[in-house]
Parts: C-alpha cells; structure tokens; sequence
C-alpha cells in the first residue's frame, strides 16, 4: 500500500512538471507573438510617417483654368484650376497633375465624378465650398476614383455623395487638410496600399467602412495611419 502510494505521487509529480513546462513555453510563444506584433506595427508607423513628404516638391508648373464645358480629359500634366459646373473629370497622363478645387461642383451620372486613369501623382487642392455627386458603377466605384498616388490639402471643404464608395485610391491615399464630407452606400474612404490622414475634420456616413486600405498582395501594405483631425463617421 505503502509502495503504492509512492507510485501514485510520483506520477502526480510528473504530469505537475509537464504541465509547468507546457505553460511556460506557451507563455514564451505568446510573448514573442506579442514583440513581433509590435515590432511590425511600428516599421509601419515609422514608413507612414515618410509618405507625405514624397509628394511636397513636386513642381506643376503654371496653372490652367478649365472651362465648364461638361466633360473635361486632362492628358498633360501640370496644375489646372476649377470653379463653377463640370459633368466629370478625366485624368490620363503619365505626368504629375493638380486639380485646384475652387468652388467647383462635378456631378456625373454614368461614372465616377473624378477619375484618374493613369498618373503619376494626382493631388487635389481644397478652396472654397466644392461638391462632388457620383452615380458609377462596381467597377470603377468611387465617386473620386485614382489609380494613381492621390493627395488632398489645402483649407476648404469638399461634400462627396456617391451610390459606391466615396474616395478611392488604387494605389497610396493621404490627406494633409480640409473639411470632408462624405455620404456613401459603401466605404467612405479607401486606399490599398495605405491611407494617411494628418489633419482635417470629417463627417462619413458609410453603408460600408468608414476608412480603410487593404493590399492582399503585400502583408507591408494595406494599413491607415491617423496623425491628427476630427472624426464623426457612421458606418
């Protein structure tokens, strides 16, 4: 009995061990899961923080207005001024443009109100009170639609209505400024390979997300980082 008892501690003692063992290394696991989460979220954060810079000394060159003649194809670069009613604006050059948004209001009804082909950096300037309606389609939806880099600054305000999404960029999206407004039956507002929001104030009011980015190619890409702004979103 005596001996059996023995035994019976013994082997109580052994699975004790095995269990400490097992935790312990689990815990090592999970705390190295937990630095190499962190180690990740900060290179991205550092990597964000340089984006907006890259697009500070582009030179446009001399500034075109754009007459309000419907549909307007922009097939130079360069820096083009809006003001008063456009059905839409189409982007398609291998240069830099800028589109200086100066009370303007772009409503089209078969695509998205701005769409940019192909560019290397589009960047729109806010200036006064400015609209855009979009009716457009899965394809292409956004009422503001990039396959380029796409940029915002400046202080004034833009009111986005679109049946899709309400500003897309294909490629890298930031904002450096301005008052957005945006209503949407999905996203509100999206990137792929990121989303960069400094400043600004923003109302959403999304079917969808209110804001995201997302790259299923890269696992370095597909992520937003806010620095500064208010934001009431509904989504």
């Amino acid at each position: 009995m005596e001996e059996e008892n023995k035994t019976k501690k013994i082997i109580f003692i052994i699975i004790g061990v095995v269990v400490l063992i097992a935790l312990i290394a689990g815990l090592g696991m999970a705390t190295k899961n937990v630095k190499n989460t962190n180690s990740t979220i900060n290179s991205i954060g550092e990597s964000a923080s340089n984006i907006s810079s890259e697009y500070d000394d582009i030179d446009y060159g001399s500034s075109t207005n754009l007459d309000n003649s419907g549909v307007v194809i922009i097939t130079n670069g360069g820096s083009y001024n809006l003001s008063g009613n456009y059905e839409q604006i189409i982007i398609n050059t291998t240069k830099d443009v800028e589109l200086n948004l100066d009370n303007a209001n772009i409503t089209c009804t078969t695509g998205p109100a701005i769409y940019a082909q192909e560019a290397d950096t589009v960047q729109i300037i806010l200036t006064g009170t400015n609209t855009i309606t979009s009716t457009t389609t899965e394809d292409l939806d956004g009422a503001i639609y990039s396959k380029a880099d796409l940029v915002f600054s400046g202080t004034g305000s833009l009111e986005v209505k679109s049946n899709y999404d309400g500003i897309v960029s294909k490629d890298t999206l930031v904002i450096k400024n301005g008052t957005c407004t945006i209503t949407s039956s999905d996203d509100g507002i999206r990137g792929k390979d990121s989303v960069e929001i400094q400043n600004g104030s923003f109302t959403i009011n999304a079917g969808g997300d209110g804001i995201k980015a997302s790259n299923d190619e890269d696992t370095t890409l597909g992520y937003v980082t806010i620095t500064g702004g208010t934001f009431n979103i509904t989504a």
